[in-house]
């Protein structure tokens, strides 16, 4: 129960700082904004790209 308490901890910390993350972009008020389409799957593959991304979670960042 402890360990599933801290990952639900770390996801919200996680959640909370893109969430800021975001709006800090959106208040600026940028006159162009642009999301860059990456094959993520693939990347998982390259085993050092897999290892640099897993902990960042960038999926994240697109869904807020």
């Amino acid at each position: 129960m402890k360990v599933a308490r801290l990952h639900m901890q770390v996801a919200n910390v996680r959640r909370d700082a893109h969430n800021k993350a975001a709006r800090a972009i959106i208040d600026k008020r940028p006159s162009v904004l642009v999301i860059e389409d990456l094959n993520v799957k693939g990347m998982f593959k390259n085993r050092r790209l897999a290892r640099a991304l897993a902990p960042l979670l960038a999926l994240d960042v697109i869904a807020v």
